[in-house]
């Protein structure tokens, strides 16, 4: 199946896509990731498994993501908290943005706040 990233330059501009396998060192890839909070403050955090191919056992914010080609970062970061969290949330704020490397490319991530509670989001992914 293919799967097409979202390419950018340091100024978060798009300039392009690549397949997710073709994706090299010096690619800048679109990124979101989500810290999730409940009202208290309290933020979720995970940990990668070992067998991941990008960043195996790294501590992060609980939701990552790529932005495939063609979306947009708010929409993407919707998608993920969905998929990987089973969760609708709405998006409080964009906190940061920020370029990191990672063991696949280097990535322009936003960083994303969104508020939870537990007893009324939570929906079957």
């Amino acid at each position: 199946m293919s799967e097409l990233i979202t390419i950018v330059n340091e100024q978060g501009l798009v300039t392009g896509s690549k397949e997710r396998y073709e994706v090299g060192d010096d690619d800048l890839c679109l990124s979101i990731g989500v810290w999730l909070e409940d009202a208290g403050g309290n933020a979720l955090i995970a940990q990668r498994s070992p067998n991941m191919v990008v960043s195996p056992n790294l501590w992060s914010c609980a939701v990552e993501g790529m932005v495939d080609y063609g979306d947009d970062v708010v929409g993407t970061a919707h998608k993920e908290v969905r998929e990987e969290m089973g969760l609708q949330v709405g998006l409080v704020d964009l906190c940061d943005k920020i370029i990191h490397p990672s063991s696949h490319g280097q990535r322009y991530k936003h960083l994303f706040r969104a508020l939870f509670n537990e007893l009324t989001d939570v929906h079957p992914a």
